[in-house]
């Protein structure tokens, strides 16, 4: 087969042919032409820009290429003049013509068990357009899981990301043969706004999104009458494990301090300890208001305490992930009542041999030439 290349515009364009043996590169002047084998075409890498050639394959007769013209000859040089009056300003020149893209276009990935575990690190790039001063539009959005012999073991909180930089789009890797159409500019929550709006040379991610689940504990606290100095309850996060443990206006022993028993010492081993102050005396409401003011400061980042009735709090993890539940001391309890409102998840994909097929559709809304 044959191909036949035309350059459409009013400049020199060049093709590079990147052969394995060998890269060479050939320029076509405005408007001529450049024939080519099928061998050669298929080796052409950057691809051809949009707008800027026609292609025919196996012409019946190749045009001739319309040379450039001769450059004049050189003659002697004259004698210099005198310096003449400045010309006046000559008019604006027109705006050049701006072309309209057509056709859409598509990236596909194709993902197995291990590429999806792998892309919550190493997102997947597309690269949907490479010209310059294009406008991309997304057209769809297709996805597909097609089931192998063994199928995937997912959590519900497992989810596929398309990102960009109008946003995101989330749709769950537990749901099978499933195709999504996404058509031009359809909003998409909670993607903001729509799908369009994608600027030159747009980058878009795919990766896997884990959404796991956060643990929610409601604490009922005793009256002060029941509460000890120096008990303590065990709180669990993914990040750190804690001992929370009461002092009674300041008379108390740290669980941890080694004049405690072996079994204390040992069920708080490894923890890190946030200490409450309460008065003496004090009521279930003051308990609790201390102890959420006190792990609210002392785990920032891995915990958040609110309440919901005066003597009622809620511990809510602030990263989501598998954890043991909150428990009351066996060896200095609170006396407590602890109650898993939310057990926290954490999101993975292993095993399975089906495949995940990932299929973005755009096109070039505008160029410039």
């Amino acid at each position: 087969m044959t191909v036949l290349l035309r350059n459409i515009t009013n400049q020199t364009q060049t093709v590079t042919i990147a052969r394995p043996d060998q890269t060479y590169i050939r320029s076509v002047f405005p408007l001529n032409y450049l024939y080519l084998t099928d061998t050669e075409y298929s080796y052409i890498n950057p691809p051809l820009a949009t707008g800027v050639w026609t292609t025919e394959f196996n012409p019946i007769v190749p045009p001739p290429p319309i040379p450039p013209p001769p450059p004049f000859p050189t003659g002697p040089q004259g004698v210099t003049g005198s310096t003449g009056s400045t010309g006046a300003t000559g008019p604006q020149g027109a705006t050049g013509p701006q072309g309209t893209g057509s056709g859409s276009q598509y990236v596909t990935a194709v993902l197995n068990a291990a590429d999806l575990a792998s892309l919550t690190t190493t997102p997947y790039l597309f690269l949907p357009n490479q010209g310059l001063n294009v406008t991309t539009v997304l057209d769809s959005l297709e996805y597909k899981y097609t089931p192998g012999t063994t199928p995937y073991t997912t959590t519900p909180g497992m989810a596929l990301t398309l990102a960009g930089p109008s946003g995101s789009f989330n749709f769950d890797i537990a749901d099978n043969l499933t195709t999504l159409t996404v058509e031009q500019g359809l909003a998409l929550p909670p993607f903001p706004g729509s799908l369009s709006s994608y600027s030159t040379n747009t980058t878009l991610y795919l990766q896997t999104t884990p959404m796991s689940t956060a643990e929610v504990t409601l604490v009922i606290v005793a009256n002060g009458a029941s509460l000890f100095e120096s008990a303590y309850f065990l709180l669990n996060t993914p990040n750190t494990n804690y001992y929370v443990w009461y002092t009674i206006a300041g008379v108390g022993t740290d669980p941890s301090d080694p004049m405690n028993s072996l079994a204390i010492r040992n069920e708080v081993a490894g923890r890190t300890g946030i200490v409450v102050d309460v008065p003496h005396g004090a009521m279930n409401d003051i308990i609790a208001d201390n102890t959420r003011l006190a792990i609210n400061a002392s785990a920032p980042s891995d915990l958040n305490v609110t309440s919901v009735a005066p003597n009622r709090i809620h511990i809510t993890n602030l990263v989501g992930g598998t954890v043991s539940p909150t428990i009351d001391s066996t060896q200095r309890p609170t006396f407590f009542i602890f109650s898993e409102q939310v057990q926290g998840t954490t999101a993975y994909i292993t095993g399975g041999d089906g495949t995940y097929t990932v299929k973005v559709g755009y096109h070039n809304l505008t160029y410039t030439l």
